[in-house]
């Protein structure tokens, strides 16, 4: 077939397949090639992405040419060899963010920027040891880009453990704005082999990004061990921690003074009496995220003094939650929105990463 014999502009076309999912687009499109053109239009792909598995080998020229045309912005990578990489970049040199799934083979993250110039947001999950750049023979590596080249903005770090990278990688990313490491273990198991609090890594990364104005750690090192190096630009943290003190909490005060988003889930899983002070520590926050759970009334209500707190997010749920929130909003003259999670949401036991916003 050339045209469907239904004569309506393709602008309608395309409307009407915005419509469909992607299973009823790929149908449509295999029934002729007027439809196949149509589909296969950006605006009906925008924000998409795909996930390559490399599981039959190398895909053709035809395939690369087909997302190229859809503008795929992001990729879900499942293969690791080099020739891998270097498809990717010779027919999706635009790509803006991609998902790694690292498996079997080294990761040269420097490979990945120089070959993705465009690159913003790089995501990867980390399942084996990954070998510092001093175990690869060739050149130690720079900073990536030249003056005017876009720089990556976005890093996440899933699975990750002490020595996964070196401790200079952070050098290749200086315009770096949000960092989030999800530690695959915590506490005393993250510091074992770490010859003093100051040589460990995240310490050294944090020192490296002047630019970081997001940071989420999940588990890893106690906070006194990294907290010194947090960026005073920082103003969104996420802090899902094992004991987290009083004095880690001042001392992460003293480091971030203009922090506007806090989301604190500590463990054991209550601040008790220190929910008190976080209006004195945090004073510009504007939402926060936190549990309730064994912290007594009079404390919790001192949130009301957060005067520009816009929006709190209560991590835990019970029957008493309603009226605690009724009392706190009334005490803010109902300009706090106060929602509660449906379920307890424990990062320690949960391999998902969202799970900690």
């Amino acid at each position: 077939m050339g045209k469907p014999t239904v004569g309506l502009p393709p602008e309608i076309w395309i409307h009407v397949l915005r419509h469909l999912s992607p299973a009823d687009r790929f149908s449509v499109r295999a029934s002729c090639k007027y439809f196949k053109h149509l589909v296969d239009q950006r605006t009906l792909w925008r924000d998409w992405s795909v996930v390559l598995g490399f599981q039959r080998g190398a895909y053709n020229s035809r395939f690369w040419d087909t997302l190229r045309r859809r503008g795929v912005a992001g990729v879900v990578m499942r293969g690791t060899k080099a020739k891998v990489w270097k498809q990717l970049a010779l027919f999706l040199p635009s790509l803006t963010t991609v998902v790694g799934i690292f498996e079997e083979t080294i990761w040269v993250i420097h490979s990945i920027l120089n070959c993705l110039p465009k690159l913003k947001h790089l995501s990867l999950s980390i399942v084996q040891r990954l070998f510092a750049f001093s175990n690869i023979s060739g050149p130690k590596p720079g900073p990536v880009g030249g003056a005017g080249s876009p720089v990556l903005s976005s890093l996440e770090l899933i699975h990750c453990i002490d020595h996964s990278l070196p401790e200079d990688v952070m050098r290749l990313m200086p315009g770096l704005k949000t960092l989030a490491v999800y530690y695959r273990c915590s506490n005393q198991e993250t510091t074992e082999g770490c010859p003093s609090p100051d040589r460990h890594p995240l310490n050294t990364w944090l020192s490296d990004l002047p630019q970081l104005s997001t940071l989420v750690i999940a588990k890893g090192p106690p906070v006194k061990n990294y907290v010194s190096s947090i960026p005073a630009t920082v103003t969104n943290l996420t802090l899902c921690a094992v004991g987290l003190s009083s004095e880690d909490m001042a001392a992460v005060a003293v480091q971030v003074p203009n922090l506007l988003h806090l989301h604190l889930d500590p463990w054991p899983s209550h601040l008790g009496a220190r929910t008190a002070q976080i209006p004195h520590l945090f004073p510009k926050l504007k939402s926060l995220k936190l549990r309730h759970e064994h912290v007594p009334e009079r404390d919790f209500l001192h949130l009301h003094q957060l005067q520009d707190l816009g929006y709190l997010e209560i991590l835990d749920s019970s029957p008493q939650l309603s009226k605690l929130a009724g009392k706190l909003q009334a005490l803010t003259d109902y300009r706090l929105q106060v929602t509660t999670s449906p379920r307890r949401r424990d990062v320690f036991s949960c391999h998902c990463a969202c799970q900690v916003y």
